[in-house]
């Protein structure tokens, strides 16, 4: 008896030594991408997690809502940015990240990255001058 353990995906013909196509079918949860864009926008210098501040119907930042069809992904981000900032580039940067990671980690398509920023209060002390 050999001490080597095998699994079916190791018999010739049933794993990686076929043609991709022929391997089967990967379906990408909308709750994954969603989990890799949130990440991704928080990756970009200047966007920071965040609460609008109202208890009642206030809203966590990043928030993230996805449209997957097909293997194709219509993303739309709101992301909070410590006042001042420059908003226009980091809306910028992080649609660029949340493209590249989610098609890089997901292998879904991007059609689109819509961007809305919200300007949060800096927690640092105002200085007087």
């Amino acid at each position: 008896m050999s001490d080597l353990l095998y699994t079916a995906a190791d018999a010739p013909g049933t794993g990686a030594d076929r043609p991709p196509e022929d391997r089967g079918d990967l379906h990408v949860h909308d709750r994954v991408v969603e989990k890799i864009v949130r990440r991704s926008a928080l990756e970009v210098r200047g966007s920071v997690a965040g609460h609008s501040g109202l208890a009642v119907v206030g809203t966590d930042y990043p928030s993230v809502r996805v449209d997957l069809r097909a293997g194709h992904a219509w993303i739309s981000v709101d992301i909070a940015a410590g006042w001042p900032a420059p908003v226009e580039q980091i809306a910028e940067r992080v649609r660029d990240r949340v493209r590249q990671r989610t098609e890089e980690l997901s292998g879904v398509t991007v059609q689109r990255v819509d961007v809305t920023v919200h300007v949060v209060e800096s927690s640092s002390p105002r200085r007087v001058q």
